[in-house]
């Protein structure tokens, strides 16, 4: 595994911590898990603001030093923090606080990730300091391992597609909760997504327990775990629940007692007064029985929402239900969920067991997977319209659910589609979005309400 880029990003008067952390990391360093980076490498003559960039952008791990000085410091704060964080939520750099003194960090852009070292005690506030920095080194050794030999790619979460897909489509439920495989796709417009399928596959044939997909709306997480699953003949039962759905609350009473009806039993006295007493009875079932269940919308029993990300469960017992299915003993049965974030704290159990445990972030399509999906659509996708619809996938980042939109649409209008792409003032957005990234809510209005509103009439069964 080639080692990790760290950057150092701290105020020049903590100078003693951070060389204090620094002959904490030395074993990482040593081992060739970390190869750390601060600005007093800079070399003399060289233009210091440059070098700080490059090797901010090179960084695959970022380590903020909190303290008073670092919050004050402007560039510290305001530039190299802010851009740690961009790149964190882009999925291209693990940004990692470490507390060192006591300072007001908790309303800063950070404060939502999990912070070092344990339960963000100030390092300086520990009785022994060195056993504080101990607790730091090993928490980025757990972060290197979860990491991997292999460079995430950028994550296509941007706020632009996602204010297109503030709506989303709720697809048609069966009465008893227990959906056919394969009925989210239909095999005349679904396009394979071949890499991420094989790489899905060999998890979910592997021994892991716990594999979560992740990525936001519409990108087709559930379609592509349920055309998995179809094509395997393990002797696991499969099984489905939709946390998406009014049912529910983020409470595990509810959530656990519909998961353990599908499982094909039924709530205990016990079960309904104590959810400790549920908690025991499905992971038994789940341990004794072969199973292959998928939770989809696991966002939905979490704390936050799109706009604050979402944090920690909302109820405790939800992490206890994933701790001891992934640390506890032999287990017969797989959970396979879906959902747009995850929290810190279930990340930090799973990287305890990665034989068990596999999280997948799912991006766009690839520009030959968008030509595909166009294609099935019924457009051609030759000459001038492939020029347009090549820009057209890349402005909206390879998402399959608004792509598959404007195909509805620009068949719906004739399959003209440099006609479409002008009569939707494209051009203008495309400028904007090369020029600065689009915030959330600065979408272009009509572009955006005549997705939302394609949205609403098309068939879910194409995606």
């Amino acid at each position: 595994m080639a080692a990790k880029k760290l950057f150092i990003s701290y105020a020049h008067k903590d100078e003693d911590l951070k060389e204090e952390l620094e002959i904490h990391l030395s074993p990482l360093k040593r081992a060739g898990l970390i190869a750390p980076w601060q600005d007093r490498q800079i070399e003399a003559g060289a233009e210091w603001a440059e070098e700080i960039r490059a090797s901010l952008e090179a960084a695959e791990i970022v380590l903020l030093l909190v303290t008073p000085r670092f919050l004050a410091s402007k560039y510290c704060f305001d530039i190299e923090m802010q851009r740690a964080m961009e790149r964190h939520e882009a999925g291209t750099a693990r940004v990692i606080p470490v507390i060192l003194k006591p300072s007001d960090w908790r309303d800063s852009p950070f404060a939502k990730l999990q912070a070092l070292p344990k339960d963000g005690k100030p390092v300086v506030k520990w009785d022994d300091q060195d056993e504080a920095f101990l607790d730091v080194a090993q928490g980025l050794r757990r972060v290197v391992a979860s990491l991997g030999g292999k460079k995430k790619e950028p994550e296509i979460a941007s706020a632009a597609i996602e204010a297109v897909v503030e709506t989303k489509v709720k697809r048609p439920r069966k009465t008893n909760n227990q959906r056919a495989v394969g009925a989210v796709f239909q095999q005349a417009t679904w396009v394979e997504r071949v890499k991420v399928t094989e790489r899905l596959r060999g998890v979910i044939q592997s021994d892991c327990r716990v594999l979560a997909l992740v990525g936001i709306t519409g990108i087709g997480k559930t379609a592509l775990i349920e055309r998995i699953v179809a094509e395997l003949d393990d002797g696991k039962t499969y099984r489905r629940l939709n946390l998406d759905t009014s049912e529910y609350s983020a409470d595990f009473a509810s959530g656990g007692a519909a998961l353990l009806r599908e499982l094909g039993e039924e709530l205990t006295v016990e079960d309904q007064k104590d959810p400790g007493n549920l908690l025991d009875h499905l992971l038994e079932r789940l341990r004794t029985q072969a199973f292959r269940v998928q939770i989809d919308s696991l966002e939905k029993v979490l704390q936050g929402n799109e706009e604050q990300c979402w944090t920690e469960f909302g109820d405790e017992l939800w992490l206890a239900f994933f701790e001891r299915l992934l640390t506890g003993g032999d287990c017969a049965s797989q959970v396979i969920v879906t959902s747009q974030d995850l929290p810190g704290e279930l990340r930090t159990v799973g990287s305890k067991v990665p034989g068990l445990w596999a999280q997948e972030d799912l991006l766009g399509l690839s520009d030959d997977e968008q030509l595909a999906l166009f294609a099935k659509q019924g457009l051609s996708v030759e000459t001038t319209a492939k020029h347009y619809l090549q820009r057209l996938g890349r402005m909206f980042e390879g998402h399959p659910l608004v792509l598959a939109v404007m195909a509805a649409d620009m068949v719906a209008t004739g399959g003209n589609v440099k006609k479409y792409w002008r009569q939707c003032g494209f051009d203008e957005l495309e400028r904007e979005k090369g020029a600065k990234p689009i915030s959330r809510y600065g979408f272009e209005r009509e572009v955006k309400a005549r997705v939302r509103q394609s949205l609403g009439s098309l068939s879910p069964e194409g995606l």
